[in-house]
């Protein structure tokens, strides 16, 4: 008969569970929303090293993980262009398909340093910047720990003065969020514009598809009429500027004769 598991082992089987996954679904009032997952990591740290941590967590006014989290996503390369993992569907609660042979590498090679750390640090970080920094170990050959650790002593956050930029601007799209979309600011959304049927070639303006102009329909030569005509009205003003130049030039060339002719 298994033996029977205690809370602890319970919780954190669960959570161990949970991590395998980007993102968790929590339910709210009228929809589902999601939350990102955690997972546990063990980092060997220099006095240095973990002291900053603590001082960006404190001056981002954010807990120590999610700092730790936000180093990782946004100080080491990219997820998709170092080839760690592939899309998914973005509404899947597994946002990546991850790569095997970065993730979970038969033989994996760490050139780990020489000395001692000075401390250590577990932290539970996102369960996408878990599987990215030992991703990223697997590539580079590096221990998560000096990994980290030199994100720590070279990561430069955000500025007071940026952080406030970004909180305005996250602000006023969540407020754009909440409007009809009829009023929303065109700072976050444009109106869909379908792509033009012609296209301007010099002399001419001629159908993308080649298709004759006896097969036209109202719409397509309602286009066409268009911008013919704005391509009439830019030609004209050219030449108007062109003409105003011309003048100034013979007008100037005309007073200099008569004044060597004086």
């Amino acid at each position: 008969m298994p033996k029977k598991l205690t809370k602890d082992q319970k919780y954190n089987r669960k959570r161990r569970k949970d991590g395998n996954k980007d993102f968790r679904r929590v339910p709210k009032e009228g929809f589902d929303g999601v939350r990102v997952t955690r997972k546990q990591i063990t980092f060997y740290l220099s006095h240095e090293a973990s002291e900053r941590l603590q001082q960006m967590a404190d001056d981002a006014g954010i807990f120590k993980w999610e700092m730790a989290s936000r180093m990782i996503l946004k100080g080491l390369p990219g997820i998709l262009s170092s080839g760690y993992a592939s899309p998914r569907n973005p509404e899947a609660i597994n946002r990546y398909e991850w790569n095997v042979l970065y993730l979970e590498p038969v033989f994996k090679r760490i050139h780990y340093r020489s000395g001692k750390a000075d401390k250590r640090v577990t932290i539970d970080v996102t369960s996408t910047a878990w599987n990215k920094i030992h991703c990223h170990s697997t590539a580079t050959e590096r221990s998560m720990s000096q990994i980290f650790q030199s994100l720590c002593l070279n990561y430069k956050p955000l500025t007071k003065e940026q952080r406030e930029i970004s909180k305005l601007a996250k602000e006023e799209y969540l407020r754009n969020q909440e409007v009809p979309h009829e009023e929303k600011t065109t700072r976050y959304y444009k109106p869909y514009e379908a792509p033009s049927k012609f296209l301007d070639v010099g002399s001419d303006i001629i159908h993308v598809k080649g298709i004759p102009v006896e097969y036209w329909d109202d719409a397509e030569f309602e286009e066409y009429s268009e911008l013919m005509e704005k391509k009439f009205n830019k030609l004209n003003r050219r030449w108007d500027e062109w003409q105003k130049i011309n003048d100034e030039l013979f007008g100037k060339l005309q007073s200099s004769t008569e004044e060597i002719e004086e």
